[in-house]
């Protein structure tokens, strides 16, 4: 009997253990959240545990699996902000997961026309498992490390100043690669100007002074009286809010922003 008992566990692990090699081996893992979209997971290594989400570590890309995408342009969700969004027709994030912390995340794409949203995956969700041993394996964790999220960070303050008086926001800014980004509501609304979208529906277009700029959220590439320029970070859209990196917008209508390193605020500076 206790043989018997033995060779069952034996068999049953090494079954599972060829399972999870084979679906970190694969190419991709097919995912599907409550939404209408799939989404395929690749590279990294990759083990499916039952009753549980899949679980991952290492650098995996995340892609969109449809043949014809809706809408003008792609947002990546991780943990309900804004990683990622391009108008790319083949749009995939790489996502190096040593930057997030140990534990269970979510992701969601969403296909945008304008700035409403057409079709999502709806929320799936990832562990990731760097440095801990998958806890639905019954093996106790290791530490967890203090990760930085590298990708985007919310501003629980407001950061930027406008001709020296605390801007009134309607949404929080945010940070991406030291840069500050707010919405393009909130930074017209106090320097002055107009706001036109598309068409297409993922052109935005700013207006102050007799200058113009056109912006595609997800490139830096932008249009200042028909010539190109390029900004420092590209503007992003997320819940129906375009966010736009001051110190570059600013500057194409001739206004001056400084950085405080003291109160680690932005000061923008202008004339009506």
């Amino acid at each position: 009997m206790h043989v018997r008992r033995v060779l069952t566990v034996l068999v049953t692990g090494l079954s599972c253990a060829l399972i999870l090699a084979a679906i970190a081996g694969a190419s991709e893992t097919i995912l599907r959240g409550s939404g209408d979209l799939r989404l395929a997971v690749s590279g990294g290594e990759r083990i499916r545990v039952a009753e549980g989400p899949l679980v991952v570590r290492g650098k995996i890309t995340l892609a969109l699996r449809a043949d014809t995408l809706p809408g003008n342009y792609v947002t990546f969700v991780v943990d309900g902000e804004s990683a990622y969004s391009t108008n790319d027709p083949m749009p995939r994030l790489d996502l190096d997961t040593t930057t997030l912390p140990e534990g269970k995340h979510t992701v969601r794409v969403e296909c945008l026309d304008g700035t409403r949203r057409v079709a999502s995956t709806g929320d799936i969700a990832l562990e990731i498992a760097n440095q801990a041993v998958v806890s639905q394996t019954g093996q106790a964790k290791a530490a967890q490390p203090n990760f930085v999220k590298l990708y985007h960070k919310k501003i629980l303050r407001e950061i930027v100043w406008f001709n020296g008086r605390e801007g009134d926001l309607e949404r929080h800014g945010t940070l991406r690669g030291n840069h500050v980004l707010i919405t393009a509501n909130d930074l017209l609304r106090h320097i002055g100007g107009t706001i036109e979208w598309g068409p297409p529906g993922d052109l935005i277009l700013l207006e102050r002074n007799k200058i113009t700029v056109q912006i595609i959220p997800g490139s830096t590439t932008v249009y200042v009286n028909g010539q190109p320029r390029q900004m420092q970070q590209p503007a992003f859209t997320v819940r129906n809010r375009t966010y736009v990196p001051i110190r570059s917008v600013c500057q194409f209508f001739g206004i001056r922003v400084d950085w405080d390193l003291y109160t680690d605020r932005a000061y923008v500076t202008y004339q009506m």
